[in-house]
């Protein structure tokens, strides 16, 4: 037997002793978890080298083009919402530096100054509390950084991804627009390459985008977008691994198949740099990394960190559905075109463009809301008052089957055409999610 084969075999027997809705195991459970566990770190053929990667990758930067950022930012009244994390303290350290007039942070703590920085206390959920605080300000440049942490579970947790992310950048957007802010960067993950997503927080990602881009298009403000991949140093999925290793408590690895890059926290915050100097009229610039590193699943982390740190017993939290990881390149990678940023999907890639940093590409994302999505919004800003999940869960994919129909109608028909052709061939290893997606491309190409 492979050594693939038998991992399979591995996650598959871990997942039939401990399945995900099970809350409670046993000793003899827990016993043959450790076991399997141990058996999975040392059979595990591509651990060592993919986790390589991923420290590496914690040392890497973006060349910045300094003169014109500093340019932009010297003088002005910048505000960092979102500062709490890896990515927002090295953007308010590199901001620092480019002397602002006045530079500002906000989010959840009530104290998270930073040297040269002033704070505020800001939920993103709180409309209000958002419009008067910029308004208040009057920022120049806004960097909006703000979404729910990355914790392993937020898929299953559609309220929280939907009010903080979703409806936290609506809020955002609406109050820059009001108080005529200069700029307004955002930052989005690559999880937004799916036009369409069952799990709440990658159709969260998409989402964010569109609703940015419906406010560039439409001339309410200059915004970009700085699409961002998962940060290599320090970051929440590789501290929770270590800790369970170190603590002896259940490793819980999530989607252990689902591809992702990755990115140091500097490098990210130099993308947001690079991006704000990217506004384009009537458009929202997409800005992303060119050469970033080899893509990692969560299980090459987690084995790379059991060889580190010592084995512990693993669960899997698969989707609770039981529905498997949605994940087709061919309709999320670039469509055969090289040389550009693995962080555009097929739909933009031919439309990428070098930007003014050698390690930067840019796509022009041209798009407006339809008025379904817009009162499908309003519900959705109505559920986040209440704590019914059912209810928001069916709202919201409601919204993000409106935002998929709405993005492929408004795509050039021979864009469509091309990705509908090369897609053809492998609809037999599609999930039924991507076959669902890949049917409405295939509708909208033979229009």
């Amino acid at each position: 037997m492979s050594a693939a084969r038998r991992v399979e075999g591995i996650l598959d027997e871990i997942r039939a002793i401990a399945p995900a809705w099970r809350r409670a195991l046993d000793h003899a459970a827990l016993r043959r978890l450790r076991e399997l566990t141990a058996e999975l770190a040392a059979t595990y053929p591509a651990g060592d080298a993919r986790y390589r990667h991923v420290v590496a990758a914690a040392g890497r930067d973006v060349d910045v083009p300094h003169r014109r950022v500093r340019d932009l930012v010297g003088g002005r009244t910048v505000l960092v919402i979102g500062s709490e994390g890896r990515i927002g303290g090295a953007l308010v350290a590199g901001l620092a530096g480019l002397g602002p007039g006045r530079l500002l942070t906000a989010g959840l703590s009530p104290d998270a100054s930073v040297d040269g920085a002033e704070h505020r206390a800001l939920d993103v959920r709180d409309r209000e509390r958002v419009s008067r605080l910029i308004a208040d300000v009057r920022p120049d440049i806004v960097f909006h950084l703000a979404a729910r942490p990355v914790t392993g579970t937020a898929e299953h947790d559609t309220h929280d991804s939907v009010c903080t992310d979703v409806l936290g950048t609506r809020h955002v957007v609406d109050a820059c627009a009001a108080a005529r802010v200069g700029i307004l960067v955002v930052a989005s993950t690559e999880e937004s390459l799916l036009l369409y997503a069952h799990d709440a927080r990658s159709a969260s990602k998409r989402a964010i985008e569109l609703i940015v881009a419906d406010a560039a298009a439409r001339g309410r403000v200059n915004a970009v977008i700085a699409r961002l991949a998962h940060v290599a140093d320090d970051s929440p999925l590789l501290c929770r691994f270590r800790r369970s290793c170190r603590e002896g408590t259940v490793l819980w690895l999530p989607a252990p198949t689902r591809r992702f890059h990755l990115q140091s926290a500097r490098e990210a915050a130099q993308l947001l740099l690079v991006a704000a100097t990217g506004v384009r009229t009537g458009a929202a610039a997409v800005h992303a990394v060119r050469d970033l590193a080899l893509p990692a699943t969560s299980l090459d982390l987690a084995v790379g960190v059991m060889r580190e740190e010592g084995v512990t017993a693993m669960r899997i939290a698969d989707d609770v559905t039981g529905r498997p990881p949605q994940h087709c390149p061919d309709l999320t990678g670039q469509a055969g075109l090289n040389g550009i940023s693995p962080l555009f999907n097929a739909f933009e890639a031919s439309g990428a463009e070098r930007s003014i940093s050698p390690d930067v590409d840019v796509v022009a994302c041209r798009f407006r809301l339809p008025a379904a999505a817009v009162r499908q919004l309003d519900h959705l800003d109505g559920l986040c008052l209440g704590p019914r999940e059912h209810d928001m869960a069916d709202a919201f994919d409601r919204f993000a089957r409106t935002l998929l129909e709405a993005g492929l109608a408004q795509t050039p028909r021979s864009v469509v055409r091309r990705v509908a052709h090369l897609s053809e061939p492998h609809r037999k290893h599609m999930t039924a999610t991507d076959l669902m997606v890949n049917d409405r491309v295939r509708w909208w190409a033979a229009r």
